[in-house]
């Protein structure tokens, strides 16, 4: 069976499939991922008499997404290989809690390298802390250039600030006048109820306690929303797994980077 790769103009397109997909994965998805999947060029995998699956690819170099519907899992590491092969892929980001595209990325690499932590389950615990007493509000559009000057990668654009104020989807930490740190989550898959938390302390209150309790805090108001918090934190960020551990959350899953070996390569 030869499978034929046709672009096409977002996952919005095919949107049947994409939730197919989402509905397989035993946990939701990393926000992170899903801003490099909609970055990503799109395309839909068909044979000559069906569809077989789609793709995301990143920088024409990276496989973001990769989904092959049940009726083709038979060729699913076949399809895999010929999109390797035909596009030069170089890498593939995969969370540990897809199955599919995991194991096809095990077979053909030659490197491995743990990006992420993924973390899906939380459970309130109680914090001893010694935290001097603070306010907790909204931010509101003025505080938008001292949330800017603060942060570090929590928005990859300063226009998502001003976004997330409007929506109400930032907290702020403040001790009298001054941001001690803040929060912001976003529902990760429009119509799903998993939330995916971020948050920020300012240098001068880091390691007094300040991240678990915010994490804490952010994390509860979800629960009582009825939503599902999670949250993500890069592999070598060893004080944001702490904190976040120290807060409730724990982790059983990773995002890895799978280096592979395309057919163009020499």
């Amino acid at each position: 069976m030869q499978a034929e790769f046709r672009k096409i103009n977002s996952l919005n397109d095919i949107p049947s499939l994409r939730r197919e997909y989402l509905s397989r994965l035993s946990e939701p998805q990393e926000l992170y991922l899903e801003l490099q999947v909609k970055k990503s060029d799109c395309y839909l995998i068909s044979s000559t008499i069906s569809t077989i699956g789609y793709a995301a690819v990143l920088d024409g170099e990276i496989i973001t997404e990769f989904f092959v519907t049940p009726l083709f899992q038979s060729v699913r590491e076949k399809v895999f290989k010929s999109l390797v092969d035909n596009f030069g892929i170089r890498k593939v980001w995969c969370k540990t809690f897809d199955p599919d595209l995991l194991s096809c990325s095990a077979q053909y690499a030659r490197a491995i390298e743990p990006l992420g932590f993924l973390f899906r389950e939380y459970n309130k615990r109680k914090l001893e802390t010694n935290l001097p007493v603070f306010r907790i509000i909204k931010a509101e559009e003025y505080h938008e250039e001292s949330i800017f000057r603060m942060n570090e990668e929590v928005f990859e654009e300063r226009v998502e600030i001003m976004e997330d104020i409007k929506n109400g989807n930032i907290f702020l930490f403040m001790l009298e006048r001054e941001i001690i740190g803040f929060a912001v989550y976003h529902r990760t898959i429009t119509g799903n109820d998993d939330f995916d938390i971020g948050i920020l302390v300012a240098k001068k209150y880091r390691r007094k306690g300040f991240g678990a309790f915010i994490a804490r805090y952010v994390a509860d108001y979800c629960v009582q929303k009825g939503w599902r918090p999670v949250c993500g934190c890069a592999y070598k960020n060893e004080a944001s797994r702490r904190t976040l551990e120290k807060a409730g959350f724990g982790t059983r899953h990773m995002l890895l980077e799978f280096t592979v070996k395309s057919g163009k390569e020499k």
